[in-house]
């Protein structure tokens, strides 16, 4: 039973650290990018818009409409 203390406490230790350090990234990222928030969100807008008329067929995006 000892061990198998040890072996959770590990697990949850790596998660922990893992998820601590992926928040740390993405918020160090999100820094780095708060410059250009305006042109993406742009660029967002965009792409939404021609998901949105491929979507009600008025053109087509070949790469979207592939079968797998």
């Amino acid at each position: 039973m000892k061990g198998l203390w040890r072996r959770v406490a590990a697990f949850i230790a790596g998660f922990t650290l893992v998820y601590v350090f992926l928040g740390i990234s993405v918020a160090f990222l999100g820094s780095l990018l708060k410059v250009y928030m305006n042109w993406l969100f742009a660029l967002a807008g965009i792409i939404l818009i021609v998901f949105g008329l491929h979507l009600a067929r008025v053109f087509r995006i070949s790469f979207l409409e592939a079968q797998v």
